[in-house]
């Protein structure tokens, strides 16, 4: 009995022993619920946090022109390295409660005459306790309106030969707008370079008028890639945006008389025909039309106004296409591998950027990629060149700034 009675006396203790392990264990449940709890509130909240920022970007970056012209205009300017909080750094709502806070940082050197900036978005939930998430996005720059590859920094940059034939042709880096373009929709921001070259030595003639700030300029870094890669804009996706093709391969030179077309008893501007290629009169219902115009081959525009994005591509690995402007007159931007002529009296305004010594290939059968003669007259226009990169929707795709690649980006740090 008294072997049994000491078994009994052990049946306590044990008892006691796994009473206060399961004590223990459930309150480490009871912690890891709690945890759990608050991780997966606070993944809600950031991501909550993450989206404000988002939407405060893409708020400022729709009225960024305007933006960056009001931070230019500032009295003493913003200098490089310094910031600005837009609003005042107010805290903005958003509609579910949620509230961002934007500034502007400007990251040029100083020195050139582009002014780059940077938006950086702060996002926060309405909860006070809310984390932040920043937003870091290239938002562009006010002298040419959309970061755009290595384009667009002077009226013309070539690699390859130029020839400025005749004393009154001119190509000129002083920013300039077709008339009627009142400075209130087209405010005059620097001046540019007149022309970039790879290698100065290749303007073979120079007869004419080459001015800008400077008027002419080596850059002995330029690639084949610059001219088919602009930003995250590829040289395909770039093709395939093209509203116009015009292909001459075996068939000679097109020639194309280029007028607004219009419906709706002249109400309405009519994209359907392929030389429409809108018209810059602000009264007229093709001003907001800027085509995308796509020349494999060879292309002359005779006569008539036209704007847009016109694009030179490659026929085999030694041959480009040719556009010629022989009496018309054209404002936007010309870019491509080939040759282009400016001649008969006609006036681009915008920027030319044209790759004609592609793979060290001369493309255009021995002749200058860029030439000027019989009064052909270039001048950079900040206006045409912004008004072309936002009409066609290609300064967005092009600007990592904006698209699928900011947002990915910053996925990216939201799951660091």
């Amino acid at each position: 009995m008294k072997q049994l009675r000491n078994h009994r006396g052990f049946a306590m203790p044990v008892t006691l022993l796994a009473l206060v392990v399961m004590s223990v264990l459930a309150v480490a449940l009871l912690y890891t619920s709690v945890d759990e709890q608050r991780a997966s509130r606070a993944v809600r909240l950031s991501v909550e946090a993450f989206y404000a920022a988002e939407a405060g970007a893409n708020a400022v970056q729709a009225v960024w022109n305007d933006t960056t012209q009001t931070l230019d205009s500032l009295s003493g300017e913003l200098t490089p390295g310094d910031s600005i909080l837009i609003g005042g750094g107010a805290w903005q709502s958003l509609g579910n409660g949620a509230r961002y806070r934007a500034t502007v940082t400007r990251v040029d050197s100083g020195g050139g005459s582009q002014r780059l900036y940077v938006l950086s978005v702060d996002g926060r939930h309405g909860d006070a306790r809310a984390p932040l998430r920043v937003m870091y996005t290239p938002a562009g720059d006010a002298g040419g309106g959309t970061v755009f590859g290595e384009c667009c920094d002077a009226a013309a940059t070539v690699r390859g030969e130029v020839k400025i034939s005749d004393t009154d042709d001119s190509i000129d880096g002083h920013d300039g707008n077709p008339s009627g373009w009142t400075a209130a929709e087209c405010p005059t921001t620097e001046d540019k370079t007149g022309m970039i070259m790879q290698e100065t030595d290749d303007l073979l003639d120079m007869d004419g008028t080459l001015d800008g700030v400077p008027a002419l300029q080596e850059d002995p870094t330029l690639t084949d890639e610059d001219f088919t890669e602009f930003g995250e804009l590829g040289w395909a996706d770039f093709k395939a945006m093209a509203n116009y093709s015009f292909n001459s391969v075996g068939g000679g030179q097109i020639k194309l008389d280029i007028a607004p077309k219009y419906t709706g008893g002249g109400t309405v501007c009519d994209t359907s025909h392929d030389t429409n290629w809108g018209w810059w009169d602000p009264n007229d219902p093709c001003f907001d039309w800027w085509p995308i115009i796509l020349i494999k081959g060879e292309v002359e525009m005779k006569t008539g106004y036209g704007q847009g994005i016109v694009i030179l591509d490659l026929l085999d690995p030694v041959t480009g296409s040719e556009f010629e402007l022989e009496g018309g007159n054209f404002a936007g931007l010309i870019v491509g591998l080939g040759c282009i002529e400016i001649q008969d009296g006609s006036q681009f305004w915008g920027s030319v950027f044209v790759n004609g010594d592609f793979d060290d290939n001369n493309l255009c059968n021995e002749d200058p990629p860029f030439r000027t003669h019989d009064d052909g007259n270039v001048t950079w226009s900040s206006c045409a060149i912004r008004r072309s990169l936002e009409s066609t929707g290609v300064g967005a795709l092009a600007n990592p700034g904006k698209g699928a690649l900011k947002l990915s980006r910053h996925l990216e740090r939201l799951l660091q």
